[in-house]
């Protein structure tokens, strides 16, 4: 059974346990070689170069805090403005996929929401979205962090997508209190995606039986469902879709939770069937700020460069009330 790592909001545990394991001795054994350290730092001086030139300002001048080896830093931009990349495609931990193709697994962008919640004179949190989506684990965790973030703060959490939020990412985004998404953006992709192959007719025409003996009840074939070469029946489809809807569920109820009325009941029906929306579509079907997906069009340069001024004026302000403050004392 395979489970493509594309721009869904996909499964990839607990209906595909022989992938998930494929998957874990990969990046356990290095059957693929990797530099996983050597991606990571490279991931870490793209972003800092990319805030530094959305405030015009040099690299050297963002402070990178690296949680830990393999943990995805967080990038202070001002006293008060810390930026979490949500780039590549989500898996929970850090894996082969990362280091093969960039980006940060859910489970650092958790961590890093989680160091920014800690930090009292954070109060402003920018997500750097470039991501197609990914595997479902993890979503809650980090779906929840940011929720605690935009809780606990009056300067709430702002999202700007670099080029696509979609899926996955989506779900993250959503418990935002505000999204941006630039011109010609993806965002969307609501849905929760299982896809299986059964390859049992291909080595019955080569003349092989795949044969599964399990502890399954045989009115409950699900242990070995999905195995490579085994017939997959309707029984066990059923079960996937099972496993597919309650994910869906989950998706819908974060969406909901962060969205607000913006996105909910018949509006989020009319979204919530895995298609992307394009940010500045101007067709009235088919705009997402329209639709409630996001709340307006811009740009990470505009939007880091507006977080920044405003923290900036905050903290005048703050040095002025404390220097009238200190006369009057």
């Amino acid at each position: 059974m395979t489970i493509p790592l594309s721009s869904y909001y996909s499964i990839s545990h607990a209906a595909a346990p022989h992938i998930d394991g494929v998957l874990r001795s990969a990046d356990a054994e290095s059957i693929v070689s990797c530099d996983h350290d050597g991606m990571y730092d490279t991931e870490v001086s793209q972003c800092a170069r990319r805030y530094a030139s959305a405030l015009g300002v040099g690299a050297d001048t963002i402070e990178v805090t690296d949680l830990a080896p393999g943990r995805a830093p967080l990038f202070r931009v001002s006293r008060g403005v810390a930026v979490v990349p949500v780039r590549g495609v989500l898996t929970k931990d850090r894996s082969v996929v990362q280091s093969v193709f960039g980006g940060f697994s859910t489970g650092e962008v958790t961590d890093a929401i989680h160091a920014a919640t800690d930090d009292r004179d954070i109060t402003t949190l920018v997500l750097d979205g470039e991501s197609p989506g990914g595997s479902v684990h993890g979503l809650d965790d980090a779906a929840d962090a940011l929720a605690a973030f935009r809780a606990s703060r009056e300067d709430r959490t702002v999202l700007s997508a670099g080029g696509m939020i979609a899926s996955a990412a989506y779900f993250i985004a959503s418990q935002a209190d505000r999204v941006f998404a630039a011109r010609g953006d993806f965002v969307g992709s609501i849905g929760s995606a299982l896809v299986i192959y059964d390859f049992s007719g291909m080595l019955s025409a080569s003349g092989i039986r795949a044969i599964a003996v399990d502890s399954s009840p045989p009115d409950r074939p699900f242990k070995t469902a999905g195995a490579f070469g085994t017939e997959i029946t309707d029984v066990q489809v059923a079960e996937f879709q099972r496993i597919v809807d309650a994910y869906f569920a989950s998706f819908r109820a974060a969406v909901e939770r962060g969205r607000g009325r913006r996105l909910r009941g018949e509006r989020l029906d009319a979204v919530a069937d895995g298609r992307v929306f394009v940010a500045g579509d101007a067709s009235r079907e088919a705009d997402p700020v329209r639709l409630g997906l996001i709340d307006g069009v811009r740009n990470m340069r505009s939007v880091l460069r507006d977080a920044v001024a405003a923290d900036i004026a905050t903290n005048d302000r703050r040095q002025k009330v404390l220097a009238i403050s200190q006369r009057i004392d």
